[in-house]
């Protein structure tokens, strides 16, 4: 259930500008970002807006709706959490807000900026690139989602000349527009090719996603044959055999990550720490599920498409991006350990014990709750509880 979002303008000024009455404080009024443009032009302080927060609002949609950055937001506000329903935020002006620094561009590169109806598959082919290749030169999570008037940096590494671009055109089987009852493992049996590499050429994230309507590029042999990553991620894990999405999926985000620069394992393990204690969050028990986990290896990938450091799947990254109230990318070190801190964070806060909570990042709290910890259940809590003693 959501509520309005209300935007309110309260005018700091205390004489009008140009003749004209302030508006009253908490008016419906709506003040354009070019309009505190113009008021700064001309010297004038730009009215100071407040903005109440609505249910399920976050940084990343207040920021789309006033024009500010969300780094801008979060610090004017000094926030270190989430939004709170109904919570006053002040938006800073344009004067006051410090520019957001823009991902850096590898050296000689192009930049493109995102139009209506782009998709990212099409910018790849517009500039004969890769969808992952620009995903990770963007940090770029979820390939599905980009927004109109974000700047996409081109690698330059990735173009290649015009007769390797008329090459790779001819490695493509064409095109193939979704149906309804189409699944992509369907599609990929009938062009010839896999879920993974129609999944990389589109820069569909959960294969499980498709629409009717939608027209999926189709690689050929070659494409395929790129897609694969150096050590594959089974289908299988403790006698349970995982979907060809989800398989297709957790090989799409190995391959990505293989082909990144990551942090050591040595400095995955002071990221994690440094992370739980600026969350608030006892750094032992972090540092015990990530070495649980994963080992702290970052390119570490489950048959369950579980990503990274703290083996975050991407339904609970989209949770924990709302309990930070910023887009995680679960493919970013940095912000792979903030998903899986602030789960932990959560369970801990909100599970009947320390154990039920470590329970809770593996089984999940609800499913805990109502069946009691299943056998490698306990033996994960028994195995993190003395990973954190050694820590």
């Amino acid at each position: 259930m959501s509520l309005r979002t209300q935007l309110s303008v309260a005018v700091a000024a205390t004489a009008a500008v140009g003749g004209m009455a302030p508006a009253a404080a908490d008016s419906s009024t709506s003040v354009k970002t070019a309009d505190v443009a113009h008021l700064e032009k001309l010297g004038t302080k730009a009215p100071s807006l407040t903005y109440r927060a609505a249910s399920h609002d976050t940084l990343e949609t207040v920021a789309k709706r006033t024009g500010v950055s969300p780094t801008a937001i979060a610090q004017a506000n000094e926030l270190t959490g989430p939004l709170r329903t109904g919570q006053r935020l002040k938006i800073p002006s344009i004067s006051e807000a410090p520019k957001a620094p823009l991902p850096a561009e590898p050296s000689g590169s192009l930049s493109h900026t995102v139009q209506r109806g782009d998709t990212l598959s099409g910018i790849a082919r517009q500039h004969g690139t890769t969808v992952a290749a620009i995903a990770q030169a963007n940090g770029i999570a979820d390939p599905a989602r980009i927004y109109v008037g974000q700047q996409i940096a081109i690698p330059a590494a990735a173009q290649p000349s015009p007769q390797t671009a008329a090459q790779s055109a001819t490695q493509t089987n064409g095109s193939h527009t979704v149906q309804r009852g189409d699944t992509l493992s369907g599609i990929a049996r009938q062009h010839g090719t896999t879920v993974a590499a129609i999944a990389q050429a589109n820069g569909i994230a959960d294969p499980a996603r498709i629409y009717a309507g939608k027209t999926l590029t189709i690689p050929g042999a070659a494409t395929e044959a790129s897609a694969t990553p150096q050590n594959p991620v089974p289908k299988t894990f403790l006698h349970y055999t995982y979907p060809d999405s989800t398989n297709s999926a957790a090989n799409a985000n190995k391959l990505a990550l293989e082909g990144a620069a990551v942090p050591s394992r040595a400095q995955m393990q002071e990221i994690v720490r440094s992370t739980a204690v600026q969350m608030g969050v006892d750094p032992k028990l972090a540092l015990a599920h990530a070495y649980v986990e994963s080992g702290f290896d970052m390119r570490s990938v489950s048959p369950a498409n579980a990503i990274g450091v703290m083996q975050v799947i991407p339904s609970s990254g989209e949770w924990a991006s709302r309990l930070v109230g910023r887009r995680l990318n679960l493919l970013d070190p940095r912000d792979n350990a903030v998903a899986g801190v602030a789960i932990i964070r959560y369970l801990q806060s909100n599970a009947d014990s320390a154990d039920q909570g470590i329970a809770g990042y593996y089984q999940g709290l609800g499913g805990v709750r109502k069946n009691g910890m299943k056998p490698d259940t306990a033996i994960y809590v028994n195995r993190v509880k003395a990973a954190q003693a050694r820590f």
